[in-house]
């Protein structure tokens, strides 16, 4: 920010108002919320017909000046505006929040995560999941950027999805998100996950999977299923007491044969990225 720059091009009239912030930035901001709290509060005449102000709060503000800001003001800020980056990776701020009743809302949410999918492909897949999971039992269909905006209103969190075209902001309108299924808690989890990932620019890891012989005797062989049913083997000979690992993803299917290859069991990978699954093999 070039706030010198800019205080020198304002007009006249404006700078006569006082010195400029950026000579006192410790205090200038407590100036500032005086003036709002004044306005809310209807001290200062606006004309004939002065708006009501619902509200007041402050942007971008850490948990230092928040908190400052709080201890010396006669309205606690309603809202604090914040880039999405805050409210996944700051918890002491918006614990601070809740518990001064203050209402967080973000910004930079469909930029920040949902547009970073080239970086984070992994982690995009896992949202693409969720909204697969959710359009299923729902008449409407439901996108990556939908599950995002879910997640955060659900966790009371209000977002601004900038958008330039009229179809984006009908499908982030609050009417199409009331119509979406509420997250379950394994979801949401889901979700943060993803989210801390395409934020960072880091992806998942694939899925691990663990198969372990737990069978008294016998051998077992292990083939992974491809979309054509074709049976494709990955590990022969895993005896008793063994393991084998094999990253892998979602919704693969693994097949399981006892020694004579007369038995056989499939397994299917319900683990998600950055997840791992066990598979204990006693019988099939």
């Amino acid at each position: 920010m070039k706030c010198e720059e800019e205080e020198d091009r304002l007009p006249e009239y404006i700078k006569e108002a006082g010195p400029p912030p950026h000579l006192d930035k410790d205090n200038a901001f407590k100036e500032s919320w005086r003036a709002l709290e004044d306005i809310f509060l209807g001290k200062i005449s606006l004309g004939e017909n002065p708006p009501l102000v619902e509200s007041i709060g402050v942007s971008n503000f850490d948990i230092h000046d928040l908190k400052e800001l709080v201890n010396n003001s006669r309205i606690t800020p309603h809202i604090l505006q914040g880039n999405v980056w805050s409210y996944v990776f700051d918890p002491f701020l918006i614990d601070y929040c809740r518990k001064t009743d203050i209402h967080f809302q973000a910004y930079n949410v469909i930029n920040g995560i949902h547009d970073r999918h080239d970086v984070s492909p992994r982690a995009f897949s896992l949202l693409m999941l969720i909204a697969e999971e959710l359009s299923s039992t729902s008449k409407h269909g439901y996108a990556p950027a939908h599950v995002i905006l879910k997640w955060l209103i659900q966790n009371k969190v209000s977002v601004i999805p900038r958008t330039r075209q009229l179809g984006h902001l009908q499908e982030n309108s609050p009417l199409t998100l009331a119509t979406m299924p509420d997250l379950v808690p394994s979801q949401e989890e889901k979700v943060r996950i993803a989210v801390a990932a395409l934020l960072k620019g880091q992806d998942l890891d694939q899925p691990l999977a663990t198969f372990i012989n737990k069978k008294d005797a016998g051998n077992l062989h292990l083939f992974w299923k491809s979309h054509d049913g074709n049976e494709i083997a990955i590990r022969n000979n895993l005896l008793p007491g063994e393991e084998f690992q094999t990253i892998t993803y979602p919704g693969h299917v693994f097949v399981i044969y006892d020694h004579t290859r007369s038995q056989r069991k499939e397994l299917m990978i319900g683990a998600d990225f950055g997840e791992t699954q066990q598979f204990h093999i006693d019988e099939l």
